[in-house]
């Protein structure tokens, strides 16, 4: 754990609940588990263990845990060892748990431990604990952690695919948080670059990142570059000369250590059947003793992919004669589909009823929301007909004795954590690494004892060069091919399959003994992370250019790019006009942008051979090698143009783009007609005609938003009623009845669209001209839970949403509600009274420059007179503004392009005797000139040649006191003569890159939360959102 920059801070109590007087101990540990596993689920010795190191010495940098241990509970004991921190005055233990892994299927899989743990949590805080001891701890841990988030006792977020609306877990700063992501999804937000996120959202995202975290990077050995760059990372934040003091830990979790890396502590299990970790725990004796014998069989290189498959298959029907559940694992796409397609053939694919048997195809390039309904995820756990109750460990095999056979043929993403039990294994050869997690998905839990799987090798022989024939994992799977032939009998070069088996369980693997050099893939090492580097990731707003690609520090230099994520939606325009999708995007995806459950993420290289209607194939790799600079050359002359979604704001740069100049996590939306995906996920080869993929963005955004969608429009709906919709439009006069007359005549025409989804006032957008000319689109009501998240979210990042609310807002009042928020919360995270002190100054400041009388007259309805006479606002209504009318009213006013008041809030604090008596009155003016993430660390050049008045006057209250604050009306922070850049360099000097930028989002946050609160007052309706009809 990072302890160098750690300090005792005072945890202040926020409320009176009983867990503040019932004292936890390390000791209660076990009844805490129990509480959320089951009464029958005792925690592991290593698992107590570690608590107890965590507690006494801070996290170790390495933990040595080898599959089927038990370690996603590293997730119970970081929650529990912050809430028994949290009694103590000193605070070790960091608000934020981040749990990486480079496999989609694990994330989810840890996403379920999260979920369960926050449950449990929750429900203890509403139900009494009776008399059962193990509740009634449970019930303090979650009274504890109340201590600091006063919402709720533990928050989980999974962040995947880049989609903005995601980040609805960016909102406190104290709030406990379990994150679960991959590794670009995290790497690039810590790096200021977050895929799918804004430049003004970045510096956000990199800090709670960077400060209070606790990263925990599983099977660490996958992610080399990351590990590297993570300790890189650990180096960096010691520079700061006055560093925040929060805790931070960055921990690898893996058997394997990573090279480059060297811990400085570490933690291990003993893993002799009379050690303390595993004597007198039958659970892990078993897991580990478990003989699992591997064949080796050579597959003949004649036939291309339809032979290699059919041996796969043969192999699998040959094991399902005496197992029921049976996996097939290779490294490509292509491949599993190919098995697949046969085995569907020849055994049905797994239906409504998993009893009947038959073949499932499981990759991680896979839309999330079918891959739950593939899985039965989208149901309730005991739910009948739920596939994932077939494969997962912990079933009942007994009552499972009569059912047909099942075939799970998988990719990489059942490697690593997934908590899959298979009775019988047909892998594809792999490097030995690899071999070892498909083999800790056998016999999982050790119930069987004892099982049989077959490793095929695919490679054409003779390898002379056997990293030409495999791009995933270069010669590491020849060299392990030729060493496990070697060790069951066979000679190096024979092509005839030995007769001897392998026992690759756990206990067996030990006994192998250490694999030879080369058999593990070539570990591309992260490029140095230089403090020059970093000054350039800090910079946001602009971004610099050249501006480096994180990828370079997240998967290595040898590395391809990272995913882009693929959308399809029934109703996108399927032409090349530009302005028609500028006006589907404006009109149509700004009210249903796109959600991750809807999304595929693809390998840049592989989606954008695909998009080319060229043959693509890719690995469950999260990056995988990138191909040459030949082969990235002759697509490219053959890349179409596509639609890239990157936000409904004109500067966020949605629009067609070439395929070669897609960046890593974008949005790319396909027509339906398209193809390229079905139920079980991306189809690599190119679509055949008819092959439209199912849009699914509705049950998505209902999912992900709370909210029901109606598209009125002929690729969704029957002939008949498409027609009855045009002519309902048709006939609607827009300027003499209002939009309501519509919804009400469209409800009546096809009654069947379902009036009570959509609520009492659903609103309205339009389908641009062309074929869709007449479709309309109704976006129902949120619910109060999630109006409220997508409010906390925009807020944020919506400048246009910023001005808005249910009435006016003075500013006095939303300045001083802010100062008390960001005090509030930086107490609460434990900052030293001064810094409290400092936040709190920028947060009665941070909008005064909104005194500004063209800035007055546009929140009091373009109105100059009332501008003049009346006090200022912070926030109007302005409920029909949008980009465009919010620009049109800003020209009305006379204010200029690109103007910012936050520039004349530092102008006008700039003398003030308020801002003298400040702790470091840098920061503040630093905090106050990018509460909107803009000055990081360049302003928009402004062209005002014609003010109103030239100064800005306003009384204010500050640091307790009324203060006349007097600014001229001017825009020299643009200037590089300013001194903006150099405050910049110093700030980033004093607290350092993410220490500064933590101390930015702790004042965005409370504004935000401020913004929200306000507005929910003033509508008098805590379930209706104040936004709802400008962000339609």
């Amino acid at each position: 754990m990072d302890l160098t920059q750690s300090r005792p801070w005072r945890c202040r109590p926020v409320n009176n609940d009983p867990g503040h007087v019932v004292k936890l101990t390390r000791s209660d540990f076990s009844a805490y588990f129990r509480a959320i596993h089951g009464k029958d689920k005792e925690p592991f010795p290593w698992q107590e263990r570690l608590l107890g190191q965590v507690l006494d010495h801070g996290w170790p940098d390495l933990c040595g845990l080898p599959t089927a241990s038990g370690k996603t509970a590293c997730i119970d004991i970081a929650v529990f060892a912050l809430a028994l921190n949290l009694q103590e005055d000193a605070r070790r233990m960091p608000m934020r748990i981040i749990f990486v892994v480079d496999r989609r299927l694990v994330v989810d899989d840890a996403r379920e431990r999260a979920k369960l743990i926050a449950g449990r949590l929750s429900k203890a805080l509403s139900e009494p604990a009776a008399a059962d001891p193990d509740a009634a701890v449970l019930a303090t841990v979650a009274q504890k952690l109340m201590r600091v988030s006063g919402a709720v006792p533990l928050q989980v977020a999974t962040l995947r695919g880049g989609l903005p609306r995601d980040n609805s877990w960016v909102e406190s700063a104290h709030q406990p948080t379990v994150v679960l992501s991959t590794v670009d999804q995290i790497g690039s937000r810590l790096l200021f670059r977050g895929y799918g996120v804004t430049s003004r959202m970045a510096p956000v995202h990199a800090g709670l990142l960077g400060e209070d975290c606790l990263l925990l990077l599983d099977e660490a050995h996958l992610s080399v570059p990351f590990a590297q760059t993570l300790d890189a990372v650990r180096r960096l934040r010691r520079r700061a000369s006055s560093p925040l003091g929060l805790p931070y830990a960055l921990v690898q979790l893996s058997a394997t250590p990573v090279g480059g890396v060297a811990p400085a502590s570490e933690f291990t299990l003993d893993m002799d059947r009379t050690g303390p970790d595993r004597a007198g725990v039958p659970v892990l004796d078993q897991r580990f003793a478990a003989t699992k014998m591997a064949r080796l069989a050579r597959v003949p290189a004649a036939g291309g992919l339809e032979a290699q498959a059919k041996a796969f298959v043969d192999k699998a029907l040959e094991c399902a004669q005496a197992k029921k559940v049976v996996a097939v694992v290779v490294n490509r796409v292509r491949l599993a589909r190919k098995i697949h397609e046969i085995l569907s053939r020849r055994v049905g694919e797994v239906g409504d009823d998993p009893a009947q048997g038959g073949s499932l195809l499981l990759t991680g390039r896979c839309r999330p929301l079918e891959r739950d309904m593939l899985l039965g995820l989208d149901t309730a756990s005991g739910t009948p007909g739920r596939v994932i109750d077939r494969i997962r460990t912990g079933r009942d095999r007994g009552a499972q004795a009569l059912h047909k056979p099942i075939f799970v043929v998988g990719t990489q993403s059942i490697e690593a954590g997934a908590d899959l039990d298979f009775d019988a294994l047909v892998t594809e050869m792999a490097p030995w690494p690899s071999l070892r997690q498909r083999f800790g998905r056998l016999d999982r839990a050790g119930e069987l004892g004892h099982t049989e799987a077959w490793i095929l090798c695919t490679f054409n022989l003779p390898a002379a060069d056997p990293a030409a024939q495999d791009r995933v994992y270069g010669a590491a799977g020849w060299n392990t091919r030729q060493w496990l032939w070697k060790l069951v009998g066979g000679l190096p070069d024979g092509l005839e399959a030995p007769e001897g088996a392998l026992d690759l369980g756990i206990d067996g693997q030990a006994r192998v003994g250490a694999a030879p050099e080369g058999t593990s893939p070539s570990a591309p090492s992260a490029p140095s992370l230089p403090s020059s580097i970093m000054d350039l990731f800090a910079q946001t707003s602009p971004r610099p250019y050249p501006d480096p690609s994180p990828s370079l520090w997240l998967h290595g230099p040898a590395s391809g790019s990272a995913d882009i994520q693929v959308v399809w939606r029934a109703d996108a325009p399927e032409g090349k006009d530009g302005e028609e999708w500028r006006r589907y995007a404006e009109n149509v995806l700004s009210a249903m942008p796109p959600t991750s459950a809807e999304v595929l993420s693809l390998p840049f290289g592989a989606g954008r051979s695909w998009l080319c209607s060229m043959v693509a194939d890719a690995s469950d790799l999260e990056v995988e090698m990138a191909p040459d600079a030949r082969q990235r050359s002759r697509n490219s002359a053959m890349v179409p143009e596509v639609f890239v979604w990157r936000g409904r704001r004109v500067e966020d740069g949605s629009g067609l783009v070439p395929a070669d100049r897609l960046r890593p996590g974008d949005t790319v939306i396909l027509p339906s007609a398209c193809g390229g995906c079905d139920r079980f996920g991306w189809l690599p080869e190119p679509a055949a005609p008819g092959q439209a993929v199912r849009d699914i963005a509705a049950e998505a955004i209902l999912r992900s938003r709370g909210r029901h969608i109606i598209r009125l429009h002929p690729a969704l709906l029957p002939e008949a009623d498409w027609n009855r919709v045009r002519t309902v439009v048709k006939e609607w006069e827009p300027e003499e009845e209002g939009e309501a007359v519509l919804v009400e005549r469209l409800l009546r025409a096809i009654p069947d669209i379902g009036r009570r989804h959509l609520g009492a006032k659903p609103e309205v957008a339009f389908y641009p001209e062309g074929a869709a000319l007449g479709g309309v689109v109704l976006v129902g009501q949120a619910t109060a839970r999630q109006t409220d998240v997508d409010v906390r979210t925009d807020l944020l990042d919506d400048d246009d949403l910023a001005l808005l609310a249910m009435d006016q807002v003075p500013l006095g009042s939303h300045c001083q509600g802010v100062a008390q928020d960001v005090t509030d919360a930086s107490r609460r995270v434990g900052l030293p009274e001064a810094q409290c002190g400092d936040l709190r100054l920028s947060g009665e400041g941070h909008d005064v420059g909104k005194a500004e009388v063209r800035f007055k007259a546009l929140l009091r309805g373009e109105d100059v007179l009332a501008a003049v006479a009346r006090p200022p606002l912070a926030k109007s209504v302005l409920r029909q503004s949008g980009a465009n009318r919010l620009a049109a009213s800003f020209k009305r006013v006379g204010l200029p392009d690109h103007v910012r008041h936050e520039c004349w809030s530092v102008e006008m604090l700039r003398g003030s005797a308020a801002l003298a008596k400040a702790h470091d009155p840098d920061l503040v003016l630093w905090l106050v000139g990018t509460h909107h993430g803009r000055g990081r660390p360049f302003f928009d050049p402004v062209d005002d040649p014609k003010p109103v008045f030239d100064r800005i006057q306003l009384m204010a209250e500050l640091a307790g006191e009324k203060v006349r604050l007097d600014g001229a009306v001017r825009h020299d922070l643009a200037d590089a003569s300013s001194g903006w850049t150099d405050l910049f360099d110093r700030l980033q000097g004093r607290y350092g890159w993410w220490g500064l930028a933590y101390l930015e989002a702790l004042l965005r946050l409370s504004d935000a939360r401020r913004s929200r609160e306000e507005a929910m007052r003033l509508s008098g309706n805590q379930g209706k959102s104040p936004f709802v009809e400008q962000r339609a």
